[in-house]
């Protein structure tokens, strides 16, 4: 063999040889399976290599699955030092212990997998991912800011890590640490976590936002549901979320779950709804008979003189001008459980893949039909909230009121079918299970109208 044959043949040789090390290394991981976890280490640095959270064991059919950590996923690395020894155990949540001899930096970062589908046009509230820290207080968004450190450590009763709509991947220290956040890029959120030197614990909890499998963690978990709004509807959002609990353990189908909690509002507020009628007609009466002398005082007076004649004709009623705000009564009762309502169903783990009739996911818009991509609309065709205007309309048309003169009527009758317009550009592109929610509702005031116009007429 020449010299250039045997130079080929070691270079190759030695190449073999640097494969067989490389997949030997590649090979060096511990896998370790328990509860609703599968997660592999790298032995060289004790990190995951992959993570993949379920809701329920992995193993079992239709268990929701979501890889953390992973190709096409998110990765957890060391920053600088890597620290002597890391143990890492499952039991429900996954602790890790870290010796070290001196400070180090463990980085959290999420991948494209965690990001949630992109809705379209309003519905893109529903497709973003946090930043957050969570207390006995609730849940802290936190600026992602590479150059900033979050205020003040995250406290051993604190956990701190990412959700999205439906997910969330969490750690918490046994002592408090600093952290900083940041986002790498469209696809990444990233969370560094400062650990002292010596021997420190984070346990971490990677699993759904559902209201039992936080709460099994850690009663203070549950604050990262049904944020953003004032305490009281928050309690209101977590009433309705037990009262639809109840319905479905009788109708397990999500969506007539859905149309019988709306029904079963509607019951509820029965008596409050039964008051704000009353006043409603009261105001109608009211402004029927001013009317006509408003309109007058419009034509014929200007400024103060005319400012004193309306008080005037009030008094004339025995009523105070601020008497017609009794007429947003039904208005102050219905919007306080909206927004509960959608509170609760948009963090309503539940809904996540649940089909009703033609709609594949109550969690996303009802995709009745595909059609070209329209900006803020999307690519699909979404009927239920065509639905749900249509009955506003019927609804506005046939209602009927001896108390209120033509001219109020027709002019209340254009307020809601103005309504109804902005309500459409709001909920097309929201998940189905809201629409559907406030579809049913829009049927059950309308057969209410029905029903009140027939038996006045008899």
């Amino acid at each position: 063999m020449t010299r250039t044959g045997l130079l080929a043949a070691g270079l190759a040789c030695l190449a073999l040889a640097l494969l067989a090390r490389a997949g030997a290394a590649a090979e060096a991981q511990t896998e370790l399976r328990a509860g609703n976890q599968v997660l592999r280490f790298a032995r060289a640095g004790g990190l995951p290599v992959y993570w993949l959270a379920c809701d329920r064991p992995c193993a079992e059919p239709g268990a929701r699955q979501q890889l953390l950590v992973g190709p096409g996923a998110g990765r957890m690395e060391w920053v600088g030092t890597v620290p002597g020894t890391v143990r890492s155990t499952i039991h429900g949540t996954v602790r890790m212990t870290i010796e070290a001899q001196g400070e180090v930096a463990l980085r959290m970062v999420t991948g494209p997998a965690f990001i949630p589908p992109q809705l379209p046009g309003f519905g893109a509230a529903f497709s973003k991912v946090q930043a957050l820290r969570v207390s006995l207080d609730g849940q802290e968004l936190l600026a992602e800011d590479p150059a900033l450190e979050i205020p003040g450590p995250v406290a051993a009763t604190e956990w701190a890590g990412f959700r999205s709509r439906f997910q969330a991947w969490l750690a918490r220290p046994s002592v408090p640490m600093s952290i900083t956040a940041a986002a790498p890029g469209w696809s990444e959120r990233a969370m560094t976590w400062h650990l002292p030197a010596g021997t420190t614990e984070l346990e971490f909890f990677a699993g759904p936002m559902d209201w039992q499998a936080l709460k099994s963690v850690d009663p203070a978990l549950t604050g990262m549901l049904f944020t953003g709004q004032w305490q009281p509807l928050r309690w209101l959002s977590i009433g309705l979320r037990r009262l639809l609990e109840l319905i479905s353990s009788v109708v397990p189908v999500a969506g007539l779950a859905i149309i019988l909690l709306s029904l079963a509002v509607k019951i509820l507020l029965a008596p409050l709804t039964a008051v704000a009628d009353r006043w409603q007609r009261q105001v109608n009466q009211i402004q029927s008979r001013l009317q006509p002398r408003l309109a007058e005082i419009r034509r014929e007076f200007r400024g103060e003189e005319a400012h004193r004649r309306v008080l005037r004709a009030y008094a004339d009623l025995g009523v105070h001008p601020l008497f017609t705000l009794k007429s947003l009564a039904g208005f102050a009762i219905q919007v306080p459980v909206f927004i509960a309502a959608y509170h609760m169903l948009a963090d309503n783990y539940a809904l996540s893949g649940a089909g009703f009739l033609w709609i594949t996911d109550l969690a996303s818009p009802d995709l009745f039909a595909e059609m070209g991509t329209v900006p803020f609309f999307g690519s699909h065709l979404n009927l239920l909230p065509f639905l749900m205007t249509a009955l506003t309309i019927v609804a506005a048309l046939v209602q009927r009121d001896a108390s209120l003169a033509p001219e109020l009527l027709a002019k209340q009758r254009r307020h809601l079918l103005w309504l109804a317009a902005a309500f459409l550009l709001l909920f097309y592109t929201f998940p189905a299970g809201m629409v559907l929610y406030w579809t049913a509702n829009n049927f059950w005031h309308l057969v209410r109208l029905l029903t009140l116009d027939r038996w006045r007429r008899a």
